[in-house]
Parts: structure tokens; C-alpha cells; sequence
């Protein structure tokens, strides 16, 4: 069956314009004009005195227009700063290193693109050949060394996905291309030392990828993916194979799903009124996310993003846990940056515009764990995430970047909450609060009454 490529179901949260940018009946206000002869004097002169109420009413007239014009000018809305909750993320953090500026050009002059950091100072990405011909997967340090893995023909109009860490020595990816009209991917495995390409398996299926830091998943010694499902009727299995080769196996799982932290799937769609769902493998249990017809939801295995509409549009965004527990504010009307829910199980990316004569924003991380916002960069423009790793691009958008990335598993741990802890309550409109409630529930232990799974046929090979 030929490869569906999924629609771009990115769950991103588009940003808003806020509530102080718009007026009743839809609209943005017009700007004062408040310098001197403004519109409103030029109507007072241009009275004919006949209409006016005697001297009295002209002299109140002028008087009114004088004090008004006298006002000031709202000033423009500028973009927040430290000093409206967040705090730098070396003052934040200490601990956390940014690494140097990655360039955005190889020494060929090619355009470098990350797909994966696997430390702050070393990349696995893609760059064309000066002459188009091929495209190629190599290591990039942040020094400039360079060393092509693998290249694939241009014409072939190959796809590369799933690039993930195995091990602190081995990543492995997806590459799909075009036979005969239908699509064949394959698992490759990357040995770091050496920059060494090897086929993990061709055994694949009709894989489908989302733009997921979980589209592959390592976990127990195998690399997982899914097959099919991108619609209701299409069956969807879950396969795996040994990181380094063997025997592919198949596991039956229900469709619209997507994989996350292992071993869990949680909805891959999110919209207004569409239910989200957890998914554990080893139980087949389903959990259904509390929500209401006003609200979208993105989860992962232990948190959810959800983006909350008013008559204007998105209002805020909220986070919980996926029984419901723990909900309070993270944001709002800000943008999310990336479709996965919880970076390292903690962070939740958002961003705030800047000037939109170039494109960038602000980034910040939301800490779940704590409720602190951050400030990761300004003048950013993509953001990507892979386990504990964090990655971002500094310049506008269509332009010349230069990469920086953060190792965020050198955050020191939350401390343990208190008895005496605080309700979750609302925050500053550029994120804060913390997240309070009882500990997540488990899909696992979730009682039949919470559930709609039902069990699926035991893997096989």
C-alpha cells in the first residue's frame, strides 16, 4: 500500500491577537490621533457658530477638546521582558550550557538543517550536495567538522524522519522514498564514533510519521513505529524490530493513535470537540481526556496541553494531567511551538511574537514541575525538541540561521510538593502559577469504569 503522507496535523496553537488588540463587534480599534489639530479640534473649528450654544457652549467645547488631546498616547505594545515573571535561563538555570552558535552553512556552503542534537555540540542533519544532485545525512559539530553518513538521490525525492537517539554511541532514522508509486522506508542505524550508516531493516510497512520527536521510539532494546491508521478504517499496528537488526514483530493498536513516552499512544489529531485519548501498550486500556466542546487537547503520556476559545478566538492555555488532575494556567493568548506535549516530560515551549516585519519570537519554557517561565532566546524562529534536548534557530524566518541548543536534563529537580501547597490559580498573560493536584493517574491502573479499550490479539512475528 502506498505511504500516506498525514495531513500537517501539528497541534500547534496558532497565536492570537489579545483582548486589548480588539473591540466589541470584531475589528481592531483605530489609533489615537491626538496630535495638535487632530480631527477632533478640526470639528469643534469647523462648527458653524449658529449651532453652538452661545459663547458658554463654545468655550466647553474647546475646553473638552484641549483636555483630550492633552492626554497621552497608549504607548505600543512591546514584547514582554524579564521583569514580567520570566527569568533568563542562565539565571534560571546555571547549570544548563547553550551552546555555541551552530552556523547555518556547511564549509561547501550548503544549508545545514538539525533533525537532531545529540549533545549540545554535535548534530545529525541534512544538506544537499553543491550541485543538487544528492541529499545527505551527515554529523556536524559545532566546530565545523563534518562527516556525511549517507546520501540519497535528489530525484529520488526521499523523506527523512524519526531521528532518534538509541544510545549516548548510536542514533537511528527513517528514510522513505518513492518505488514503482509506492513508498519504501528504511530503518537505518548511525554509529556516532565513526559516522557508519547500516540498514536496521526494510521490513517496514506502510510507516507513518508526524513531524514527532516519537515517530520512532527506543525502548527495551527495539526501535517501534507505527503502520496505517491515519484514518478511522485503515487497521494500525504497532511494529518493532531489534536496534540492531533481526526479526520484525506486529502488534495490533487502534487507529488515529500516535506513539509517545513508551509505552503509551495518545491521540494523534487535535481539534475543537474531538476527544483526546491515552493508550497504554502493555495493559490496552484507553483513557479518555476530560475536556469541553470549547477546548482542543494535546497529550502525552502525563500532561496536556489545552487550548482554551472565547468569542475572539484562543484565550489562554491551559495544562493538566490526562485524568483531569493538577489543571491550571500556563499562558495565554501566546503560541505553541511544537506539536509534542512536555519536552522531557516537564517543559512546555511557547513562544511571544516580536516584530512581525521579520517573523521571530521569543522563546520561553513553561515549568510544569514548578511553574516557572523561562526565557530560552529572543529573535528565534524554528524550535525543535528530542528527549531532553532542546534546539533553536536565531534569525528571520527565510533567512541565514544559526542554531544553538541545551541539554535541558541538567535542570535540578523540582522539590517534593507540600501538604500545604496552593490550588492552581491563574497566571500573568506570559505564563506562571504552579501546577498543583494530586499526582497523575496512570492509564495502566485506571479503573474498567474510566476505560474503552478493548483487548487486541497478543504481538506477533
Amino acid at each position: 500500500m502506498a505511504q500516506q503522507r498525514p495531513p500537517g496535523t501539528t497541534g500547534k496553537i496558532p497565536q492570537q491577537r489579545t483582548a486589548a488588540s480588539a473591540r466589541p463587534g470584531g475589528g481592531d480599534a483605530a489609533p489615537a490621533d491626538t496630535g495638535r489639530g487632530g480631527p477632533l479640534l478640526r470639528r469643534v473649528r469647523a462648527v458653524p457658530p449658529r449651532t453652538l450654544l452661545g459663547a458658554g457652549g463654545v468655550a466647553a467645547a474647546v475646553v473638552a477638546a484641549v483636555v483630550l488631546l492633552a492626554q497621552p498616547a497608549a504607548p505600543p505594545a512591546a514584547p514582554p521582558a524579564p521583569g514580567d515573571g520570566s527569568v533568563p535561563i542562565a539565571q534560571a538555570w546555571p547549570a544548563v550550557r547553550v551552546s555555541a552558535a551552530h552556523a547555518g552553512n556547511l564549509a561547501d556552503n550548503t544549508t545545514f538543517t538539525p533533525r537532531l542534537f545529540v549533545t549540545p555540540d554535535l548534530a545529525v542533519g541534512m544538506a544537499r550536495t553543491p550541485d543538487g544532485a544528492h541529499l545527505r545525512v551527515v554529523l556536524r559539530g559545532v566546530d565545523g567538522t563534518t562527516t556525511e553518513v549517507n546520501r540519497s538521490p535528489s530525484a529520488d525525492d526521499p523523506i527523512f524522519n524519526g531521528f532518534t537517539v538509541a544510545d549516548p554511541r548510536t542514533v537511528v532514522y527513517a528514510e522513505s522514498h518513492s518505488v514503482k508509486g509506492e513508498f519504501a522506508t528504511t530503518i537505518w542505524r548511525v554509529d556516532v564514533p565513526t559516522g557508519k550508516a547500516s540498514v536496521v531493516t526494510t521490513d517496514t510497512g506502510n510507516a507513518t510519521f508526524r513531524k514527532s520527536a516519537f515517530d520512532l521510539v527506543v525502548a527495551e532494546g527495539k526501535v517501534h513505529w507505527l503502520t496505517g491508521g491515519n484514518i478511522k478504517y485503515i487497521p494500525a499496528e504497532l511494529r518493532s524490530v531489534p536496534v540492531g537488526g533481526g526479526p520484525v514483530t506486529r502488534q495490533s493498536v487502534p487507529t488515529l493513535l500516535s506513539l509517545s513516552t513508551w509505552p503509551y499512544l495518545t491521540s494523534a489529531e487535535s481539534a475543537l470537540s474531538v476527544a483526546a485519548k491515552v493508550y497504554h501498550l502493555k495493559t490496552r486500556r484507553e483513557v479518555t481526556v476530560p475536556t469541553t466542546p470549547t477546548e482542543s487537547v494535546k497529550c502525552s503520556a502525563t500532561w496536556c496541553r489545552i487550548g482554551v476559545s472565547g468569542p475572539n478566538g484562543l484565550s489562554r492555555i491551559d495544562v493538566m494531567h490526562p485524568d483531569g488532575s493538577g489543571r491550571t494556567r500556563m499562558a495565554g493568548p501566546v503560541g505553541s511551538v511544537m506539536n509534542d506535549v512536555a519536552v522531557a516530560g516537564r517543559f512546555e515551549p511557547f513562544s511571544l511574537p516580536e516584530d512581525p516585519m521579520t517573523g521571530t519570537i521569543t522563546l520561553r519554557l513553561y515549568d510544569l514541575a514548578t511553574g516557572q517561565v523561562v526565557e530560552i532566546a529572543r529573535g528565534a524562529a524554528v524550535v525543535e525538541a528530542q528527549g531532553t534536548m532542546l534546539w533553536w534557530s536565531i534569525g528571520e524566518p527565510g533567512k541565514s540561521y544559526t542554531w544553538h541548543a541545551a541539554d535541558l536534563a541538567a535542570v535540578p529537580a523540582a522539590p517534593a510538593p507540600t501538604a500545604s501547597a496552593p490550588t492552581a490559580s491563574a497566571t500573568p498573560a506570559a505564563g506562571g502559577g504552579t501546577p498543583t493536584g494530586p499526582a497523575p493517574t496512570d492509564p495502566a491502573s485506571a479503573s474498567p469504569a474510566a476505560t474503552a479499550g478493548t483487548p487486541e490479539p497478543a504481538p506477533s512475528s
